[in-house]
């Protein structure tokens, strides 16, 4: 059975933006030990000539591994998906940035689902030996 978290910033949030590591957005609940894949949505609000960016981090840790955003002026979406190993009673963070304090973030969200396997799982339609290969 896997698990879930998530949090929110609701339609027109309107939180504003600063420069890097930037504003934190959405933190999760504290998890359980464990591999997540971790994905975020966010519609920011973006000014003429001010770049903005989000990315999903650890709060234990602060590691950024990727992120998203735009350099275009007016409404531009920013997703993220990533995978994290935590440790029990870490959280998820959603941090977005800008470069000239001028932008926000309209809505937000961050969904962490704890994987079980993320590695050793077979395809779902594998063929076992002595098996009919349906697709001649």
């Amino acid at each position: 059975m896997s698990v879930g978290y998530s949090a929110q910033c609701d339609i027109s949030c309107g939180i504003k933006l600063v420069g890097f590591p930037g504003t934190r957005i959405a933190t999760t609940n504290a998890v359980g030990a464990g591999t997540y894949y971790v994905s975020s949505s966010t519609l920011l609000g973006i000014t003429a000539g001010d770049p903005a960016f989000c990315f999903v981090t650890t709060a234990d840790t602060g590691a950024m591994h990727t992120e998203g955003g735009s350099v275009s002026q007016g409404y531009q979406q920013s997703s993220t998906t990533d995978v994290f190993s935590v440790s029990a009673g870490d959280a998820f963070e959603l941090y977005c940035y800008d470069s000239n304090a001028t932008s926000t973030v309209e809505s937000a969200g961050i969904t962490a689902t704890l994987i079980n396997s993320a590695s050793d799982a077979k395809p779902k339609h594998s063929l076992s030996a002595g098996s009919a290969d349906l697709t001649k």
